[in-house]
């Protein structure tokens, strides 16, 4: 339930959603209307979504993604950030699984995608933000006034060596991309 008040504490207005809104490890606010959540499959709870429900128009919108329980691409959703970036839009980060090779463990990438803050509507399509062969993990997302941002992102990249194993290396990384998620400057440190 999204409860409205005024300064009072007089209640204004009660709308109903989905009670996995708030049962959900993984939610994020997008405006006072519109919430993003980790949406379970009832019929297979390992199969996830992002969900978007507006609560002034009790609309719900699904984000889904290429899976294959196979290799592990598109398993285990994390909502890591929900950044604004102007007034209409903000950037919803998350990672889920990636496909796997023979010999290295699961691990995720990062995928960003535009919400318009008055509908939750998709403004585009998801981007794939980073593609290291080992987990990444957002510590910061900062807003540029362009509409543009940078990510700063703990990266436990592997790399094959010689003897046909893999060898993790930890990196950070401070990526800067514009108003249409496109990668602009990469640095690492």
């Amino acid at each position: 339930i999204l409860a409205t008040y005024d300064q009072n504490l007089n209640l204004i207005e009660e709308n109903i959603g989905d009670l996995e809104i708030t049962n959900s490890q993984y939610s994020e606010m997008l405006s006072e209307d519109i919430y993003a959540y980790r949406y379970s499959n009832p019929e297979d709870g390992s199969d996830t979504y992002i969900a978007i429900h507006n609560f002034s128009t009790d609309v719900t919108s699904f984000i889904d993604w290429e899976k294959d329980q196979s290799t592990g691409l598109g398993s285990d959703l994390i909502i890591y950030d929900l950044v604004g970036l102007s007034d209409t839009s903000s950037l919803l980060v998350y990672a889920y699984g990636a496909s796997t090779a023979p010999g290295l463990t699961t691990y995720k990438d990062l995928y960003g995608i535009l919400i318009d803050t008055d509908t939750g509507s998709q403004l585009g399509q998801e981007v794939q933000l980073t593609n290291q062969i080992g987990h990444e993990v957002p510590k910061h997302v900062l807003p540029m006034g362009d509409g543009g941002f940078k990510i700063l992102y703990q990266a436990g990249d592997m790399t094959l060596n010689e003897n046909g194993s893999y060898v993790g290396r930890d990196k950070t990384i401070l990526a800067t991309y514009d108003q249409n998620l496109n990668l602009i400057e990469e640095n690492i440190g």
